[in-house]
């Protein structure tokens, strides 16, 4: 038992919040008909009474979800005050003020209301009891909304993250550049004696014996090429 309670604990705390909010959705539905039956036939008042609470289960929802533009919050506080009074008004309707369970009502808070008389006891009772109702039920909704976005951000993040692993490239591993040996300087035509230079690549120096030694054998120092 505890280890299914363990594994289904997210499907339990999510339906806890939903269970309350059917309840109170088709009892507020009953308590918004006999209102609404003071000015509409039986079969009128029970249309009006199931759309106002789409509404307010829409309008809830779509607050939730960040829609909250000021049109979404008037029509959340409109549905919401005429469920509170049609909920007060059935409650107001059904008390019965000679009942034993309403006597004693009135004697456990007359210490706290000593001035106030049946009928402000009566009211006082039918606020209590039928104005939480739609607070409690559009409450458990915002939750309910709430913590399914919040199970949808954390599958998301875990996917992304499974992503992420799979998609690591290995480390690839270090290889060291080929080195480029030196450039030897290798001896292309005439060379100097005691440089090891080509002639071509020498510069006349006049106090250079190498280049006395060419240009006193008719040999141009610049080209390496006998004179003519």
């Amino acid at each position: 038992m505890i280890k299914w309670f363990n594994n289904n604990r997210n499907l339990i705390v999510r339906n806890s919040f939903l269970l309350p909010i059917v309840l109170v959705v088709i009892m507020s539905i009953s308590h918004v008909v006999s209102w609404y039956d003071l000015g509409n036939p039986i079969s009128w008042a029970i249309y009006l009474s199931v759309a106002i609470e789409i509404f307010a289960l829409a309008s809830v929802s779509a607050a939730s979800i960040n829609m909250s533009k000021g049109s979404i919050w008037f029509l959340f506080g409109l549905v919401t005050a005429i469920q509170i009074i049609g909920n007060i008004f059935y409650e107001f309707k059904d008390i019965n003020p000679i009942g034993e369970g309403f006597i004693s009502w009135m004697e456990l808070v007359q210490p706290l209301f000593e001035d106030w008389d049946t009928l402000d006891h009566r009211r006082l009772l039918a606020t209590i009891q039928g104005g939480t109702l739609p607070l409690m039920s559009l409450t458990a909704l915002h939750f309910y909304i709430k913590f399914n976005d919040l199970k949808v951000n954390e599958d998301n993040i875990s996917g992304d993250e499974g992503e992420d692993i799979g998609s690591e490239s290995p480390v690839k591993e270090h290889s060291e550049e080929p080195t480029i040996p030196p450039r030897k300087n290798k001896p292309s035509g005439l060379t100097s004696t005691g440089t090891g230079l080509p002639v071509s690549e020498m510069r006349p120096n006049k106090g250079n014996d190498a280049t006395r030694k060419l240009v006193s054998n008719e040999i141009d120092p610049n080209t390496g090429r006998i004179k003519k």
